[in-house]
């Protein structure tokens, strides 16, 4: 606060998903006194945060996403699991503390290494080339849509990337945008 008084910031755009958790919860104190912050409210955040209610919605939505479960759903599918999963934290963030397994015995073995299971899903793996799409968006409306592929990645954060022109994204995006009230700046990988 005293900062932001002393330099005279009339605008705040947070980056980093830790600020963005905690910065919806001040929009309208900071609106109040004066500081703009651009940002989505607390209850989009934290549906959009939780990979878990995000999947949940695109795929109610009819957008495709990878399989997404709790570790509990996956016992009950122990006989019919194939190919490779990836077991996370439901809100995490550059690509820590993700574990992959391909077997019902892998998956039990790191189920049990984990002390609190909902804090975790479980997505499928998909084999491919990572992208991220930039946005700007206020009242569901897009002002900016830019694709770009992560060429080069350290500890979850891109350090490279090349944006791409690619009508798909843009229009699963639109799609998206739709489902949630987001303002401001936001990626989806």
């Amino acid at each position: 606060k005293e900062k932001i008084d002393k330099e005279n910031i009339q605008i705040l755009i947070p980056i980093h998903k830790h600020e963005i958790e905690i910065l919806s919860n001040e929009k309208e104190e900071g609106d109040n006194s004066g500081l703009h912050i651009i940002i989505s409210n607390p209850d989009t955040i934290k549906e959009t945060n939780d990979k878990y209610l995000f999947a949940l919605k695109l795929k109610q939505a009819g957008i495709c996403t990878p399989g997404t479960y709790t570790i509990d759903d996956l016992f009950s599918m122990k006989d019919s699991l194939t190919g490779k999963y990836l077991v996370k934290p439901v809100n995490g963030v550059s690509s820590r503390d993700i574990e992959m397994f391909t077997s019902f015995s892998d998956l039990l073995k790191i189920a049990n290494s984990k002390k609190n299971k909902q804090d975790y899903i479980v997505q499928q793996f998909i084999q491919g080339t990572e992208f991220t799409v930039d946005v700007f968006v206020k009242n569901k409306k897009s002002y900016a849509i830019v694709p770009r592929i992560r060429e080069e990645v350290r500890d979850g954060l891109c350090y490279k990337a090349a944006t791409i022109r690619n009508e798909i994204f843009v229009d699963c995006i639109q799609q998206i945008l739709l489902l949630f009230d987001f303002y401001g700046p936001i990626n989806i990988q």
